[in-house]
């Protein structure tokens, strides 16, 4: 049954790190969304017991050989950089004479990414305020809200409807700032800069233009031959029709 669920041949994947890796992705999936495997249960499998074990061992994966600290940190910072600065603007309108009348930040961001996009603010989280690691199951989401209370400004952290921190504005600011990545740094790590960055992506956009026009002109060029050898052909057997007639 789980060669006929999973389609393998064999299960020499036990022994292959990534190929155990997706086979438990494609069973998180199933079971997120509600696939029946009456099947697996068939032969004696826990389904319960199973899901467990995909959750640890997508968590292995993801904390501990795609990302790390330093990895998680530098990918997180320029988002958690954005936050500060969208809070900052708002505490200012706030207590502007205008109000919201003038605001033109967004009251409401929302981004969409993968398990692997939601880690590395786990790991910045982790690092700066002890909080958890826990795997981001489907449909997991984060949220980071500023509130005021009387003339106090606070933060909340939550992670699927959990309220994981609540914490002064003004706490939370230093804190994250004492961790937080410089862009600078991110390039001095990733060794790329961004104009360099800009040379690759133009270089590699040119050999790309270059490889297309090379592949059409090749293209066409068959073909124009192709045709100049069937017009030679079929002249040739008009010759041979004329001289027949002759």
């Amino acid at each position: 049954e789980l060669k006929k669920y999973f389609q393998l041949k064999s299960f020499s994947f036990l022994f292959d790190y990534y190929r155990l890796y997706y086979l438990f992705d494609v069973f998180l999936i199933d079971y997120a969304n509600h696939k029946d495997l009456s099947s697996l249960e068939k032969v004696g499998i826990d389904l319960n017991k199973f899901y467990a074990l995909a959750i640890e061992m997508k968590s292995i994966y993801l904390y501990e050989s795609e990302l790390n600290e330093s990895i998680g940190v530098q990918a997180a910072s320029p988002s958690m950089r954005k936050i500060l600065i969208w809070m900052d603007k708002r505490i200012e309108q706030d207590q502007s004479p205008n109000k919201i009348s003038d605001y033109d930040e967004p009251k409401f961001v929302m981004y969409s990414g993968s398990d692997s996009s939601i880690a590395p603010f786990q790991i910045f989280m982790k690092l700066v305020f002890d909080i958890p690691l826990k795997y981001p199951i489907f449909s997991s989401n984060i949220f980071y809200e500023l509130h005021k209370d009387n003339d106090a400004y606070y933060v909340e952290y939550y992670m699927n409807d959990e309220l994981l921190l609540r914490m002064s504005y003004e706490e939370f600011k230093q804190k994250v700032k004492t961790i937080i990545w410089s862009d600078d740094r991110i390039m001095q790590y990733c060794a790329v800069p961004m104009k360099g960055r800009a040379v690759i992506v133009i270089v590699v956009g040119l050999v790309v233009i270059i490889c297309v026009l090379f592949l059409t002109l090749s293209v066409l060029c068959i073909k124009k031959e192709k045709r100049t050898k069937r017009k030679k052909e079929r002249l040739s057997q008009q010759v041979e029709l004329k001289e027949q007639m002759v």
